[in-house]
């Protein structure tokens, strides 16, 4: 919360940074599921940052071990930002 509210104040210049998030929630609470995760993708995104992969959404009430979902996910991402890094680096 408080690199959320900061952010939100100071709106920072994020443009040379790439993200992804994993966000973890509990579909039984649907209105609400992953809500941390997405306000802070929308955030992200309106600072400039570069979403990588889609947010992985996990269900805690379906998927007992997170880690074992997010692993998979990550080592993508990891693929994706270096595959992009070394692109833009090209363009220099």
């Amino acid at each position: 919360m408080p690199l959320y509210d900061r952010w939100s104040l100071d709106r920072p210049d994020l443009s040379g940074l790439f993200f992804g998030i994993v966000a973890l929630g509990d579909q039984t609470y649907h209105r609400t599921f992953c809500w941390a995760g997405r306000k802070m993708e929308a955030l992200l995104k309106s600072l400039g940052c570069h979403h990588v992969e889609p947010t992985l959404e996990v269900d805690a009430a379906t998927q007992v071990f997170a880690d074992d979902v997010a692993v998979g996910w990550l080592e993508d991402w990891l693929d994706r930002v270096r595959s992009e890094h070394l692109t833009e680096r090209g363009r220099q």
